[in-house]
Parts: C-alpha cells; structure tokens; sequence
C-alpha cells in the first residue's frame, strides 16, 4: 500500500492518489530453481495484474525461460495546449521469452507473443477515429532485446549505466 505522488500531470494536476498493490512469490515449486509470480497495483488510473513463471535451463536451453500472462488498463494522459486530453487502453496478453548473458555484462532475450488491445474511451481533443473506440485490436508480435548492464551495484548505484535496446515487430491476426 502507497500514496501516489502526482508531477503536476496536465490531466490530473496535484491529484495526489492512493496506490494499492500486492505481491505474491512463490520460489523453487517443481525443484527446478523456478519461481511463480503473482501482482498487481490499483490507482485510479491504472491498474495492473501479472502472472509470471520463470524457470532456468528451459529443455536445456543455457538460459532463463519466462512465461507471463498480464491484464493492464490505463488512462493515458496526452496534453495537447491544455486540453486535458487522455485515452483510457486496455491492453491483455500472453509472451513467452528466453534470455541469457552471452557476454560479461551484455544479455540478449528473445520475447514472442499474443496481445490484444483496445481503447475504450477518448476525452479532450484527441483526433481518434471513432470506428476503433472499443473495438479490439489483436496481434501477434516477437521482441529482440540487447541490455548492457554496467552498473556497479543494482541496489546503491554510484557508476555505470544501463542500456536497453529492442524492436518489436507486430503481425495483426486478422
């Protein structure tokens, strides 16, 4: 359980909320060095759930394996010369990963999956076609990602950096 602190959001100015969230983890179920996640976080403007299951050494890959199912729904805020504009998403799905360090500090991970999206409501002066307001908007997608982790410590960082870089390519179902 939290409060929230707003930045002073065009939408939600000095709108100071609550956050609730929980956590749930489950560690080595099969004796496999796996680990089963369960969380999710409420506010007014977001909420979030995820299943995870990770497992090492999925069918002797040298590497970590990771399945995960998630449910979001957010507000979007988009300000657009003060006209509190936001979109309200809905955004579920189902991706599968592997990931491994193949060199001392420089990991590699390969995500694939099924997402569905869908907007359901539209606020302000967003120019969004009115034919895609709740209409769901499926599709597949794989996800390569290279990170360089050079940071000295995860936990009290006084060097280093962290870079992130990856391309999501998506093929709608229909």
């Amino acid at each position: 359980v939290g409060y929230y602190f707003n930045s002073g959001n065009a939408l939600f100015p000095n709108r100071n909320m609550a956050k609730i969230g929980a956590s749930f983890i489950l560690k080595n179920p099969t004796n496999r060095a796996d680990k089963i996640t369960v969380d999710g976080d409420w506010n007014p403007y977001e909420r979030k759930f995820n299943f995870a299951y990770q497992q090492p050494m999925p069918l002797n890959f040298d590497g970590i394996g990771k399945t995960q199912i998630y449910l979001n729904k957010l507000v979007h805020p988009a300000e657009i010369s003060g006209s509190y504009s936001a979109y309200q998403a809905l955004v579920y799905g189902v991706r599968g990963s592997l990931e491994n360090e193949y060199k001392k500090h420089y990991f590699w991970s390969l995500s694939f999956g099924n997402e569905w999206t869908q907007i359901t409501k539209v606020q302000g002066n967003l120019k969004f076609d009115p034919t895609l307001i709740n209409k769901t908007l499926p599709y597949f997608f794989v996800e390569p990602r290279l990170t360089i982790n050079r940071l000295n410590d995860p936990i009290n960082t006084t060097s280093g950096g962290l870079t992130q870089a990856s391309i999501r390519f998506i093929v709608p179902e229909h």
